[in-house]
């Protein structure tokens, strides 16, 4: 995590995960923790008001699915999630929706014809394909 954040990305998350990762601000002096801190941050929340305690962190407000459109037409850094299921649950749905695909449905051979999550470079479900995030 800490490279990536040095590497210049935007994270995007929602409010339960700011509110938890928020509490830990300034903590930590590890490397990691400071490229969080440092790096720009993206909340989606309708429950939160500005100014955020955190630092480099934006709040935005309305369709998530809109707000990372126009972010990816205007942005040059890559938009990354971080924690917050809900919020990649919705962007993984439209950019489903984009392909031309169900998420939740099967290949007519009867492999997984969704989005894959994984870790350590391995897939979490062997029969599931990579969908990039093209919204």
């Amino acid at each position: 995590l800490g490279e990536d954040a040095q590497d210049g990305l935007i994270h995007l998350m929602g409010s339960t995960t700011y509110r938890l990762m928020a509490a830990f601000t300034g903590q930590s002096q590890d490397a990691g923790s400071q490229a969080l801190d440092d790096a720009r941050k993206i909340v989606f929340s309708s429950t939160l008001d500005e100014p955020l305690s955190w630092r480099n962190t934006e709040l935005a407000r309305g369709d998530a699915v809109t707000v990372v459109r126009e972010l990816k037409d205007r942005e040059t850094l890559p938009l990354r999630t971080l924690g917050s299921l809900s919020l990649s649950r919705s962007l993984l749905r439209a950019a489903a929706a984009a392909a031309g695909r169900d998420i939740n449905s099967r290949s007519p051979g009867g492999r997984r014809a969704g989005a894959c999550a994984e870790g350590a470079g391995r897939k979490l479900h062997p029969h599931s394909r990579k969908l990039w995030l093209r919204l």
